[in-house]
């Protein structure tokens, strides 16, 4: 991240999560919840067919959940899911992006570029920026996502003492993709 004396010009792209965990609109709410839970995130970008359908929150998981006679289990992310999400791209300004996020009460950012979501910022992510801003100096997540890149090639073990291995939906794709 740069310097928190020149954040005015600050671009989303430095300080966005990289590689959002994405899943299908067809995904069950149960399983688009244990994968949230799994991976200590909050939002997942709703893609079909190579194109950004929406954005499903554990908030949304949870007011579908309350309404009566609602099984997750049978109801899917496209039912509760948010489409068309406020979107950027990496190169606009963090100032702009939280001017929207703030006016419109948004919880994440999808950044695209081309069409294909390669960034989330959350305000998580904005809580970062703020941390820096006050500190002087760069500073580190507080907490990571678990399904974001350790090195090429290699995902983090997904590893939780409530979820055992085999409770993991063999279904549930890329965030449980782990090399031993």
């Amino acid at each position: 991240m740069e310097h928190p004396n020149n954040l005015t010009g600050l671009q989303i792209s430095a300080v966005m999560t990289r590689e959002p965990c994405t899943v299908a609109s067809d995904l069950s709410l149960a399983d688009a919840q244990q994968r949230m839970y799994v991976n200590n995130i909050r939002h997942l970008v709703v893609v079909d067919g190579g194109f950004v359908r929406g954005v499903i929150s554990t908030r949304d998981i949870a007011f579908v959940s309350t309404l009566t006679n609602v099984d997750p289990a049978k109801i899917t992310v496209a039912a509760a899911m948010t489409s068309h999400p406020y979107s950027c791209t990496p190169e606009t300004t963090v100032l702009e992006v939280a001017q929207q996020m703030e006016e419109h009460r948004y919880g994440c950012v999808v950044v695209l570029d081309q069409g294909q979501p390669v960034g989330m910022f959350t305000t998580t992510d904005a809580l970062r920026v703020l941390r820096t801003a006050l500190s002087g100096d760069a500073v580190e997540p507080a907490v990571k996502p678990t399904h974001v890149l350790t090195q090429p090639g290699e995902r983090e073990k997904v590893a939780h003492p409530r979820i055992s291995a085999h409770g993991v939906s063999q279904n549930m794709g890329r965030a449980f993709d782990t090399k031993s």
